[in-house]
């Protein structure tokens, strides 16, 4: 079985901060460590306040500075004093503070910075340095944007938009400034509590990723800018190194592909001012999440489905009649509450049951119900099961499907000869003057196909009509169907 999710707990243990968080928080702090091993691993991160910017970067490198006020003789040297600055052999990274406070910059530190980020070399000394130090501007978003504020008023926040940016000073909130940088993810993220966060002993964990500091390895990916196809390759290039043991990936793997969705999430927020969840409608992406959620069931259990809608996973497991609802970040937390919540003050007999909730609301157990909509499902699960006997069970599926199809088409053909005959037989009584009934071979599934449709006006009717729900359109990720009935199964977006 895949052993992706151990190397990211550990990863954030290394960090300082404790696993029991959602998947987006987890890849969202994974992400942090992209200045402290990458040569050039520029960074912006806007959150709010008190989310663990600064402390998850300062507890991955050895030669960390952060600052509040930038200039270029502080930062590339100083020409009266012969100096050097901070972005030169002295440090990794040096992180700006608070970088929404700075509303403008002169314009030779702007084109420094640029140049900088650029990957060029700022020569204000006639020096050039071996090491390539990361720059990071961290800062607090505005409060619409961030998640910690919008569940404290219980709201969704603001999707990102152009105006996200504002908060940058001039030249890097717009697109020569905003390519050069990786955008991580931390509006999603909220402030860490003291259960959250582990003591770290040694520093072993810096030390190491300041001594294996590294260039991005080159990929095969498809034609794109070439600032975009440099922050696919940092972002992956981490991910591998502290997800993946830093092994040989090649392009066709499955691995390679998640990486690549949340890679390409990130540089979305540079290249098109917004951000999509990398498992949200992406096939590889969900097969990467669900990966890495395996730590949160016990070794024996096998997954036989799995659904990822935008904040929430639905998975069953093998032999058990339960949805598990997975929150995949803070969002699917509250609306795995709200569920579990309205429910139990609510209890119709048209909502699948709710069983219990548990592990600080980050899984919502429920009576297993199909979904109507396989949009969202995960289409293949071989890849989490590749030992030698999952093989052999997979072989054994396969030919059971192949002589099932086989057997199918060959009871349909002889059923289809049958109806042929009745039917020649129906016209020879006509041409002979007289009549026979004809019924159709598939009346019984025609009528079944009518109850149905019935029945799903009915639910429809009954939604529409529930004073407790908003008044929008029930799509089929919404409910389920079975023992000739619909249930209701998500249905946190529809509670007023």
């Amino acid at each position: 079985m895949c052993k992706l999710n151990k190397n990211l707990n550990k990863t954030l243990n290394n960090m300082g901060l404790s696993s029991k968080i959602p998947l987006v928080a987890k890849l969202s702090y994974c992400a942090h460590l992209i200045p402290s091993l990458i040569r050039d691993g520029h960074c912006i991160s806007l959150g709010g306040a008190g989310i663990g910017k600064t402390t998850t970067i300062k507890n991955s490198s050895n030669k960390f500075k952060n600052i509040s006020k930038v200039t270029s003789p502080s930062l590339f040297g100083n020409l009266n004093s012969k100096t050097p600055g901070l972005i030169s052999n002295l440090y990794d990274v040096v992180a700006v503070e608070q970088i929404s406070s700075i509303k403008s910059l002169d314009d030779d530190l702007i084109n420094d910075l640029l140049t900088h980020c650029n990957e060029d070399e700022v020569t204000r000394l006639d020096e050039t340095y071996e090491n390539r130090t990361s720059l990071v501007f961290l800062g607090n978003c505005d409060t619409k944007y961030s998640i910690q504020s919008c569940c404290e008023d219980k709201s969704l926040p603001h999707e990102i938009n152009t105006e996200f940016f504002n908060i940058l000073p001039d030249d890097f909130g717009k697109e020569q400034g905003l390519e050069r940088f990786i955008f991580l993810p931390s509006f999603h993220l909220r402030k860490i509590k003291t259960s959250s966060i582990i003591k770290i002993d040694d520093n072993s964990f810096k030390e190491s990723v300041s001594e294996n500091r590294m260039n991005f390895n080159n990929y095969n990916i498809e034609e794109m800018s070439m600032r975009a196809y440099k922050a696919h390759c940092k972002i992956i290039t981490t991910l591998n190194y502290f997800i993946n043991n830093n092994s040989g990936l090649h392009e066709s793997t499955w691995i390679f592909k998640g990486f690549k969705a949340f890679a390409s999430s990130l540089v979305q927020m540079s290249t098109e001012q917004k951000y999509t969840h990398f498992y949200y409608k992406n096939e590889d992406g969900r097969k990467l999440a669900l990966a890495l959620l395996l730590d949160l069931f016990d070794e024996d259990d096998v997954i036989e489905e799995a659904h990822f809608l935008e904040n929430r996973a639905l998975i069953k497991l093998k032999e058990k009649n339960f949805w598990y609802k997975v929150a995949l970040n803070y969002i699917g937390e509250y609306e795995n509450k709200i569920e579990y919540e309205f429910y139990n003050s609510n209890p119709e007999n048209f909502i699948s049951k709710i069983i219990e909730i548990k592990d600080k609301d980050m899984i919502l157990v429920q009576e297993y119900v199909p979904l109507e909509s396989d949009y969202f499902k995960v289409k293949n699960l071989d890849f989490l099961y590749n030992n030698k006997e999952s093989e052999i069970d997979s072989l054994k599926k396969l030919l059971r499907e192949q002589n099932e199809i086989l057997y199918t088409q060959l009871k349909e053909n002889i059923v289809l000869k049958r109806h042929l005959h009745d039917l020649t037989s129906a016209l020879n009584h006509i041409s002979m003057g007289g009549f026979t009934g004809i019924e159709s071979p598939f009346r019984e599934e025609y009528e079944m196909l009518i109850k149905k449709e019935k029945n799903l006006k009915d639910f429809h009717k009954i939604l529409a009509n529930c004073p407790k729900f908003e008044k929008k359109e029930i799509k089929n990720k919404h409910f389920g169907f079975k023992d000739e009935k619909f249930w209701l199964v998500n249905f946190a977006d529809l509670i007023k």
